[in-house]
């Protein structure tokens, strides 16, 4: 089993690193963002609030966790409190619910979608006005890894339209994004979603570094994410370095060899 110091050599060496994208890359998680943009933030939070309360704490103002729970576990009294529940939904790990047995992440995407039913004009209009926040440190990051000319892949459960702007501004080949792509009729209104990305699947994350190793030959992957389908993609990736930035799942944390809350100490470690 791999200790911190462990895992820190296979960053320092890696052949490729991945970066999971919301609450790492970003600040936020960009499907809840959309859904409040497109009007639908409440119901979408209705969906979140059905899953089970689990130990998460933000890394800044850890009243609203208390909130959080509080609202749970007085599921009756919840009719006037969604959307406030909804303000801290990032802070709730969606793919627990699957965990609990309750849906797989496929369908807790589809059902998601279903609800926002973005459209083309949408989606472009939501990337213009409320563009998607970097994570303090990443940026620096990133341009020592391209520096050292150490492959960066962005691999994400969310939406490979709304990545594509994080990619360019991180100067990520477009080519290096795994995610999901919407689909859209000839009139620009929402037609689903592409059902063939392993993304969008269960375990699609592990899918893709698979493939990346097999493809290029990496004998060394290493991933940095937040969430549970992060920490579920090692193996195939060879370590997991657990971040912590923007929100805090406690099993993570408990889980991951190294943990770090700032990107700082990655570049440090370089």
């Amino acid at each position: 089993m791999s200790t911190k110091e462990e895992v820190q050599v296979l960053w320092k060496n890696a052949d490729a690193i991945c970066f999971d994208v919301d609450s790492t890359i970003i600040q936020d998680e960009a499907i809840d963002e959309l859904a409040k943009f497109c009007g639908r933030g409440a119901d979408v939070a209705k969906i979140q609030i059905e899953i089970p309360s689990i130990p998460v704490s933000l890394k800044e103002g850890g009243r609203e966790l208390l909130r959080i729970e509080k609202l749970l576990l007085q599921r009756p009294k919840l009719d006037n409190k969604v959307g406030r529940c909804y303000l801290c939904g990032r802070a709730i790990d969606r793919t627990k619910e699957a965990m609990k047995g309750k849906i797989n992440f496929k369908q807790a995407f589809a059902r998601r979608l279903d609800i926002i039913q973005p459209s083309m004009s949408q989606i472009r209009e939501f990337i213009r006005t409320r563009p998607s926040k970097l994570s303090p440190g990443i940026k620096s990051l990133v341009t020592l890894l391209h520096n050292r000319t150490t492959p960066v892949y962005l691999i994400s459960g969310g939406l490979r339209g709304i990545i594509t702007p994080v990619a360019l501004e991180l100067n990520i080949p477009l080519q290096n994004i795994y995610a999901n792509r919407l689909k859209f009729f000839l009139n620009g209104d929402f037609a689903g979603f592409d059902e063939s990305e392993p993304t969008c699947n269960s375990g699609g994350k592990a899918e893709v570094i698979q493939q990346l190793k097999e493809r290029h030959g990496y004998s060394t992957v290493v991933l940095v994410g937040d969430g549970a389908t992060d920490l579920e993609a090692c193996p195939p990736a060879d370590a997991f370095i657990g971040y912590g930035g923007n929100v805090i799942r406690e099993e993570v944390k408990a889980k991951a060899k190294w943990y770090v809350t700032n990107f700082k100490e990655l570049q440090d470690a370089l």
